[in-house]
């Protein structure tokens, strides 16, 4: 769930209920909202040092067009208690009056966020020095992350991956970690779902196993001893010691045999699976690397030249591929199904015939966060700006220039544009595959389709792989 001012964003598995019984089931707990017994709500004390220019380097400006002095201006804001609507809003353009040493963010804690929606915040003035040794005190004192896999009680690696260069954007990636947005922490994981999948199970995998995500070029790699690996997604060319090698197969390597994934030809994204699994630390629950937020994976960061991987040890597992009708074809413009609202009615009829009427081009800002488009414009019947509320995978928000962003596994949990649809979670990553000057479409279907779209999912998974 995502709480936001004034919406709850609720995320459901329509294989465990149904939409209609959701809804009533929240209907019954909203009709016993007057008579609920509420935690008692708790007031968090955050030092703040406002005077260092360094820290709050916009006071004396928010303070001269308020037509204060920067010192009426700290009392008024330390002198106030401050309630917490939400967390995970990132906003840009606001007045930074100065910083608190404390970390808001600890991923190894039991309870990794320091305030809560429904708690009140009152800052306390502090000067620097005492801003350096509290801030010192809580480095001493952070909590680290988990440990690796191998560190605890697992049987020593089974090899290790050294990078000899990176490409561009490869993080480790594995399912992710649902259930975090309420902290404003975005799931993460593969954006081409479908084909992290698979190369998983090429080398025998269990699906949540952690592997590579490469954007645009792969990376190239040595391996430390013999294991099996699997490349799918984008159409990268695959070469072991220079040999040309098929992806959307099993590929059995030994020691010291070195790696190329080489520029997609086709699509943005390639996944490259080891047997067993990359050994990284877990946070939250997964190895998924969140690049904003700099945690998971290999110290919340993309690969480096010289980083080296461990891979938890494994059988050799038995060849298999890819069926070549079950290989998308990422070459032709893709129609990409979505299912209108949860703000449709804030869109003119034209506006919505625009969105499902035209091609739209794919921009090079896009990212793991967003996908920008450019097209026909969609236009808002009366305004563009909400109350920010939370943003569930594929929100195609419409900014005021009428341009869509369609949001992707690594979105903020709230946004303030209106959303004029959703795209089904099964096409996510047939549009993550869309690369920047190509073009695409968008095609309305109803929920009921959608469900059964995903409900057919698993199986065409599972009937994609053959025997060698």
């Amino acid at each position: 769930m995502t709480p936001s001012f004034s919406a709850l964003l609720v995320y459901y598995d329509p294989g465990v209920t149904t939409y209609e019984a959701l809804c009533a089931a929240i209907t019954a707990i909203a009709d016993q909202a007057d008579t609920a017994v509420l935690p008692p709500s708790r007031t968090v004390e955050l030092p703040c040092c406002y005077d260092d220019p360094e820290l709050g380097f916009d006071l004396v400006a928010a303070a001269k067009r308020l037509g204060l002095s920067p010192d009426e201006l700290v009392k008024l804001h330390a002198g106030a208690d401050h309630l917490v609507y939400f967390i995970g809003f990132t906003p840009g353009g606001y007045w930074v009056l100065g910083r608190t040493p404390l970390k808001l963010y600890d991923p190894g804690a039991a309870d990794p966020i320091l305030l809560r929606p429904g708690d009140h915040v009152r800052f306390r003035r502090i000067d620097r020095a005492q801003y350096d040794e509290v801030q010192k005190s809580c480095a001493a004192t952070s909590t680290s992350n988990s440990p690796p896999a191998t560190q605890a009680g697992l049987a020593a690696p089974a090899t290790t991956i050294k990078i000899l260069d990176p490409g561009p954007q490869t993080t480790v990636q594995d399912l992710g970690r649902p259930g975090q947005l309420r902290y404003g922490i975005p799931q993460s994981g593969p954006i081409d779902r479908a084909s992290f999948v698979l190369a998983n199970r090429l080398v025998g995998n269990a699906d949540t196993a952690a592997g590579l995500e490469c954007t645009v070029l792969g990376p190239r790699f040595e391996v430390g001893a013999p294991c099996a690996i699997a490349v799918t997604g984008a159409d990268m060319p695959v070469t072991i010691n220079g040999a040309a090698a098929p992806a959307w197969t099993t590929l059995v390597l030994q020691a010291g045999d070195v790696v190329k994934v080489g520029t997609a030809r086709s699509g943005v994204r390639s996944y490259v699976a080891f047997s067993g699994g990359l050994d990284v630390p877990l946070v939250l629950g997964s190895r998924s690397t969140y690049l904003r937020g700099r945690l998971g994976g290999l110290d919340g960061r993309a690969l480096r030249k010289e980083d080296v991987l461990r891979v938890l040890p494994a059988p050799m597992p038995a060849r298999r591929h890819v069926k070549p009708s079950a290989i998308p074809d990422l070459t032709a413009a893709p129609t990409i199904r979505v299912v209108l609202g949860p703000q449709a009615e804030r869109f003119t009829d034209d506006g919505l015939a625009a969105l499902l009427g035209g091609d739209y081009e794919m921009l090079p800002q896009s990212d793991r966060m967003g996908a920008r488009l450019r097209g026909a414009r969609v236009a808002h019947r009366r305004g563009h700006d909400i109350i920010s509320d939370g943003i569930a995978l594929g929100s195609i928000q419409v900014p005021g220039d009428g341009q869509p962003i369609a949001l992707l596994v690594d979105r903020q949990s709230t946004g303030g544009y209106t959303k004029v649809a959703t795209v089904c979670s099964f096409d996510i990553g047939r549009l993550g595959q869309v690369k920047p000057g190509q073009r695409l479409r968008f095609r309305a279907v109803t929920l009921a389709e959608a469900h059964r779209s995903l409900g057919a999912w698993p199986a065409s998974l599972a009937d994609a792989l053959a025997a060698e």
